[in-house]
């Protein structure tokens, strides 16, 4: 009785304890992985501004402290927090900063699932639930720490808009290690993960051609770009801010361009916007990327080859959903389109990220997201379908299957037939051929009982086909046998062998005349010595 009553508690109190276990384990690695994905973003910004510090002409003045507020100023503004400087709040996220915190955020929480074994739902919203209050904490002391400050950023602003962002990528990066996407990819299978794969592509396609826009209206003005590095000042170090400032915003530039290849265009100013119909420029200020816009007026016709950028993602899309046996042509199409239509909804999102302000006349600048991604829908949706249609319309036909016959077809007499034949047929071939009756098969000649003939233990067929020895065979009376010629010759084998469903051996007559006397010189030789 003791040891009954006993073991539930000493089985229970462990399982409860590893639960336990469990769930703070998730929630450190969670917190874990949220300073891991903020230290990151910040040691590369901190890299760029030690350089800018270390060859400013005013490094001695300015305190070792302000690269790192600096880097925090500038982590926090890719997160599209408003940056408070002496000409008024800025609100215009770099979006290659931003990429780089996002990619290292969805890796670090990937790390912290894997780690924790965070497959369950429950175990993986832990983790997620962790990263996210860390990462919040991390954005509002950073925040804290540029207050007073030239680059100042407020500490409510960034907690609100730090939340969404290390949310969202904590689930990005929690949710491929979990059951649920998993079961969701097996009943959506073939279709989901085809179509995840068409949304990659055409995203890749559609931001690179936007950036190969933007790098051919840089080459094409290189002289105002020229001119705009001679004219900023600073020495090296004005120079390489100047060209580490275009790197980060050339993917804000290239989802500029993809709005305006789109249709609905940017806007530059308050009063001012740029799309397929023309460009009302105002003042603007003295960027290089800036000098890549167009005059004002008409477009040149050279831009309008920007049009291809989405056409080309959507074939893209309609490219990588293939048709194969066993997929509807329905279903291949509205796949494609599916995935020609979430691509364009996510670089809508991407464009209305991308927007902000300079504060007064530029307080407005950037794309439309309520109005690129709808299009961009559209767009991609239409081509990848029609791509899609096109690709079922020209796929190989499968061939139908092909029904393999037990019977050979008929030889003639010039081919040459293995000996072992009958032991490759089926048994049950076999067995109907020895089952036909002698009227279907070759003609048995008569026999005269002699002593020359052959005695009842030779097998039917042999004793037919050799009959008396030394004798012709006498006629018969069945259909065949009229056919003998004249000289009383028995037809040929040849006649019957290409008229028989069944492949008749045909055995060398010399060989069957040997064993015929062999047989028959026994049974002489065992008739006289039971006469003696």
């Amino acid at each position: 009785m003791v040891t009954i009553l006993a073991q539930p508690r000493t089985v229970q109190a462990p399982v409860a304890a590893r639960g336990a276990r469990g769930v703070l384990r998730q929630l450190a690695a969670g917190v874990t992985a949220a300073v891991v994905a903020a230290a990151v973003g910040m040691a590369v910004l901190c890299a760029g501004t030690v350089l800018l510090w270390a060859t400013g002409p005013q490094s001695s003045g300015s305190g070792a402290q302000a690269p790192l507020r600096a880097a925090a100023s500038l982590w926090l503004f890719a997160l599209r927090i408003p940056m408070h400087t002496s000409d008024g709040p800025i609100r215009l996220a770099p979006l290659a900063v931003t990429g780089l915190i996002a990619w290292a955020a969805v890796r670090a929480a990937g790390w912290a699932a894997r780690i924790s074994r965070a497959h369950e739902t429950g175990h993986a919203a832990t983790v997620v639930l962790g990263f996210t209050t860390t990462f919040t904490l991390i954005a509002g002391l950073a925040a804290r720490g540029t207050a007073g400050y030239g680059l100042a950023v407020a500490t409510l602003p960034a907690i609100t808009a730090a939340a969404p962002f290390g949310g969202l990528t904590a689930i990005a990066g929690v949710s491929r290690h979990t059951w649920a996407l998993a079961g969701l990819l097996r009943r959506t299978r073939p279709y989901g993960a085809m179509c995840a794969r068409a949304v990659g592509a055409a995203s890749l396609v559609l931001f690179a051609g936007g950036t190969v826009a933007v790098v051919a209206a840089l080459a094409v003005h290189r002289a105002v770009v020229a001119h705009s590095f001679a004219v900023s000042g600073g020495g090296w170090s004005g120079g390489i801010g100047l060209a580490l400032l275009c790197l980060c915003y050339l993917p804000t530039a290239a989802c500029w361009a993809v709005a305006i290849a789109a249709g609905p265009g940017v806007a530059l100013a308050t009063d001012a916007r740029l799309d397929l119909g023309g460009t009302d420029l105002g003042a603007l200020p003295n960027l290089p990327l800036v000098h890549a816009l167009p005059g004002t007026g008409s477009l040149p016709a050279v831009a309008y080859l920007s049009v291809a950028v989405p056409l080309l993602a959507g074939i893209t899309a309609g490219w990588t959903v293939r048709p194969a046996p066993g997929r509807r042509w329905y279903a291949v199409i509205g796949a494609a389109s599916a995935a020609g239509a979430v691509t364009g909804l996510l670089a809508g999102g991407l464009a209305e990220f991308s927007g902000g302000g300079m504060g007064g006349r530029l307080d407005h600048l950037g794309p439309s997201g309520l109005l690129v991604g709808p299009a961009l829908a559209v767009e991609l949706g239409f081509a990848a379908a029609v791509t899609a249609a096109l690709r079922v319309l020209v796929a190989p036909r499968p061939m139908p299957a092909v029904t393999l016959t037990l019977v050979p077809p008929a030889r003639s007499g010039d081919d040459v037939v293995p000996r072992g034949l009958s032991a490759a047929l089926p048994a049950e071939l076999v067995t109907q051929a020895a089952a036909q009756p002698a009227a279907e098969s070759v003609t048995e000649p008569a026999v005269e009982p002699a002593a020359e003939t052959v005695t009842e233990s030779v097998p039917q067929a042999v004793a037919a086909s050799v009959g008396t020895v030394g004798e012709p065979p006498a006629e018969s009376n069945s259909d065949e046998g009229s056919e003998m010629s004249e000289s009383g010759a028995p037809p040929d084998l040849e006649d019957f062998a290409d008229t028989q469903e069944i492949v008749l051996a045909q055995p060398d007559p010399a060989l069957l005349v040997g064993v015929a006397a062999d047989i028959v010189a026994e049974s002489e030789t065992g008739a006289g010595h039971r006469a003696e």
